[in-house]
């Protein structure tokens, strides 16, 4: 027993078990329950528990749970797509662009001069205006080479006639009637009055028109010559080069835009 008393069992004075009545090692901590007059101290110590949160009223009078607030994260800002010079990428656009209307042109104009000839049909300028309004000048007519005595009434042809003490032309008229018997046509322009005063004979004959093409001639006549081929070459290479030049362009104004929003993350 104690001081005051009571019986402390395997316990000592001090809080701590007693060896000798078989109850093992002293363990720190443990203090005599019974003895009312010393602090009593915990066996063991309870976890902090976290307090719950205490409703509120809403404005409705309505008792609400209250939320936890949740956490806030800094969110990261993705990165601006940098926009290139605006001035610098019209003015490449128009450089491109005017180089490739050229360069479409004369590609355009070199397949329609030199790929039908492939297939035996050759193409020949209209310079008068006698077969307006279905064949203007400057349109380009395609003639296929056909048997003169397969051709009728209404059909338009391109013949050889020669005029004497005015050399030979390439004339493109109607045929208003035919003499198989004389193997000759009689011709006429659409917009003539009277008929060719000249017969046509199945030998003049260089064809039948199949398609006439606008304004076209005049480019063909320009590339019918050496000088015309000459300045052909000259303009193609030169739409290229426009085209080039454009594509550079732009390339420098997006690097420039990229380079200078590099600089502004950095920073």
């Amino acid at each position: 027993m104690n001081s005051n008393g009571y019986d402390q069992g395997p316990w000592n004075s001090n809080g701590y078990m007693n060896q000798q009545n078989g109850y093992g090692a002293p363990i720190q901590g443990a203090p005599y329950p019974y003895d009312q007059y010393r602090q009593s101290q915990p066996y063991y110590q309870q976890p902090q528990m976290q307090q719950p949160q205490q409703p509120y009223i809403d404005a409705q009078g309505c008792m609400q749970p209250q939320m936890q607030q949740p956490q806030q994260y800094m969110e990261a800002q993705a990165p601006v797509k940098p926009k290139p010079n605006k001035a610098a990428m019209i003015i490449s656009y128009i450089i491109s662009g005017a180089g490739s209307i050229v360069l479409f042109a004369s590609i355009f104009l070199f397949c329609a001069f030199m790929v039908p000839q492939l297939f035996g049909i050759k193409p020949y300028a209209v310079m008068t205006g006698s077969m307006e309004p279905n064949f203007p000048v400057g349109c380009l007519v395609y003639v296929q080479d056909v048997d003169p005595g397969e051709l009728k009434v209404d059909d338009v042809i391109t013949f050889d006639r020669t005029v004497p003490g005015q050399g030979s032309s390439i004339i493109t008229h109607r045929i208003a009637q035919t003499n198989p018997t004389e193997r000759e046509f009689i011709t006429k322009g659409d917009a003539n009055e009277s008929n060719d005063p000249q017969h046509v004979s199945y030998d003049s004959v260089i064809g039948k028109v199949v398609l006439g093409v606008p304004l076209v001639g005049y480019l063909a006549l320009s590339a019918d010559s050496w000088d015309g081929k000459v300045a052909m070459i000259a303009i193609i290479f030169g739409a290229m080069i426009l085209c080039l030049v454009g594509d550079q362009i732009r390339r420098q104004a997006r690097k420039a835009a990229r380079k200078k929003a590099a600089v502004g993350w950095a920073q």
